[in-house]
């Protein structure tokens, strides 16, 4: 990460210079200056509405993605080398969980292995974060044979995003929403390198998660604990550890030969009851026991 993007990750901006340069510091928008004095959203890096149209501009064939609260894009400014991520809030979403989602990315910044919050704009309502690529483990699901990447660097992979959400754990959050298309997965130097993607429900371990009002489009049920999906429940790392074994599973079709032993496992899992299912450090050490055999 260089100097300029570093120092905008920690401060973000707030205006634009008229050529579309990364900004100095300037004044809030006055309406969100004066709605959001919040101490909990005080050191977020804000920006003005100003600095999300000269980001948008000429970025409309950029589009990443939607999801059921907002839509991608990969946008880039002049004086920053890396691409960014912009997402843009769709109308209906509350400002609250917009703010949320931007403070809990803010919260863990040192974590590796998670996108790094930029700035937040509560006006439009959009927030500009860095960028992992376009390759999640659904797009490596859905590749030829011959273009896959080596069965240990799947498996390693595996054992990259166990480490991510324990770290995740161990501050005291769970990501609540892990599956293959919020899991970036990109080649670099020989190796995967794994970013969680999307902390727009995650929650503290042991608060109250309600369900979001809106209309599966795809069968995310098999990602959740059933109780969280389907009634709400109090956040537990349970959830995490299920929905990623559901992703591994998925990736074990993708290695060969096929691992055996790890099919029989997960489907031992899903079979148990839920006090009974693998752990987090149970499902690492299975990992870890399988690299060798892939080396």
């Amino acid at each position: 990460m260089n100097n300029t993007f570093q120092s905008l990750v920690c401060r973000g901006y707030n205006s634009v210079d008229d050529d579309g340069n990364c900004p100095k510091n300037g004044e809030l928008d006055n309406d969100i200056s004066k709605s959001f004095q919040n101490d909990k959203y005080r050191g977020l890096p804000f920006m003005s509405s100003d600095m999300i149209r000269v980001v948008t501009t000429g970025h409309e064939d950029n589009y990443l993605g939607t999801g059921t609260f907002s839509y991608c894009y990969k946008v880039t400014l002049k004086d920053v080398t890396q691409s960014l991520c912009l997402k843009l809030f769709k109308a209906h979403v509350n400002i609250y969980d917009v703010l949320e989602e931007a403070h809990m990315l803010h919260t863990v910044r040192d974590l590796q292995g998670f996108p790094k919050l930029v700035g937040i704009c509560p006006a439009f309502p959009a927030i500009l974060m860095s960028y992992h690529g376009k390759s999640t483990v659904d797009t490596l699901l859905k590749m030829e044979e011959d273009a896959r990447p080596e069965s240990k660097l799947l498996i390693q992979s595996m054992l990259d995003m166990c480490t991510i959400v324990q770290t995740l754990h161990s501050l005291g959050y769970i990501h609540n929403d892990l599956k293959t298309d919020n899991v970036s997965v990109v080649m670099e130097g020989g190796t995967l390198q794994v970013t969680i993607l999307d902390a727009g429900a995650m929650a503290l371990i042991g608060s109250l998660c309600q369900v979001r009002h809106y209309e599966f489009t795809r069968n995310d049920a098999e990602f959740a604990v059933p109780k969280i999906i389907w009634t709400g429940g109090v956040a537990s790392a349970s959830a995490d550890v299920n929905s990623l074994v559901v992703i591994f599973w998925n990736m074990s079709t993708l290695v060969r030969p096929a691992p055996q032993t790890l099919k029989v496992m997960f489907k031992r899992h899903f079979r148990a009851a839920p006090h009974l299912r693998l752990n987090l450090q149970e499902l690492i050490e299975s990992l870890e026991s399988l690299l060798p055999q892939y080396s």
